[in-house]
């Protein structure tokens, strides 16, 4: 996770290409969603209001529905 503020923080990782990525805060809302490119990669930007040491949970679901277990992140 990386950022500030101003112009939000990013969230960047791997998962099976083609996943939907959704990051949640500790409270369970959906603060982030994005895809996984071709290789696995994903970059999503989240709202500044996400502070900078808030622990949020990546999770990815791929195309057959499977969901990963939540990924801890700050």
């Amino acid at each position: 996770v990386t950022g500030n503020s101003t112009n939000g923080y990013t969230v960047t990782g791997t998962a099976e290409p083609g996943s939907t990525v959704t990051i949640k805060d500790d409270s369970g809302a959906i603060v982030g969603t994005g895809t996984t490119n071709e290789t696995g990669d994903y970059t999503v930007t989240l709202p500044g209001s996400v502070g900078p040491n808030a622990p949020i949970s990546v999770t990815a679901t791929d195309a057959a529905g499977n969901v990963s277990d939540p990924t801890p992140a700050t």
